[in-house]
């Protein structure tokens, strides 16, 4: 991997970048081509984690040649050992055999037909209850309503008939 190489920044930019992330400004000044990741992180006293957030901030402000990337957490392939890589497939094969234990067990369950009809017969009968319910009280709604528009007719016709009276 390439050490990181900073480029030349305006005055005003390392002002700038020294106030607003005082970190990644230790960093751009360390960042000559010479050191490596680990050196400048070692010579901050920093993480090489931080050295690594602090070098991609300098890369979004373009105050590096290049972006520098952080080496992959997981390794190449071809440079693990068999026993990883055996330990890594057993792994594999022990949670493929536990999800299709996972299935079986749920399919165990789905089994009890008899159990799972009688709820359903249960919850049918619940929903026709519910629904003759329902209609009862729409008929009993529209029977106050028609209720109360027959008294209005019957006001407006006694009004009418008392106001034919007086005339």
């Amino acid at each position: 991997m390439k050490n990181p190489v900073s480029t030349s920044i305006t005055a005003e930019a390392a002002i700038y970048l020294e106030q607003a992330d005082p970190q990644a400004f230790q960093v751009y000044k360390l960042a000559n081509g010479a050191r490596s990741i680990a050196d400048i992180a070692e010579t901050l006293s920093l993480s090489e984690a931080e050295a690594w957030a602090a070098l991609d901030r300098l890369a979004d402000l373009d105050a590096l040649e290049g972006r520098a990337t952080p080496p992959s957490a997981t390794p190449h392939p071809a440079l693990i050992n068999r026993r990883e890589a055996m330990g890594k497939m057993m792994m594999g094969a022990l949670g493929a055999a536990a999800l299709m234990g996972a299935s079986q067990a749920f399919a165990a369950k789905d089994v009890a037909l008899p159990e799972a009809a009688a709820s359903g017969q249960e919850m049918a009968k619940r929903r026709q209850e519910q629904a003759k319910k329902q209609q009862s009280e729409q008929r009993s709604k529209q029977m106050e309503m028609k209720k109360g528009i027959m008294e209005q007719k019957e006001k407006r016709k006694a009004t009418e008939a008392k106001s034919k009276q007086v005339r």
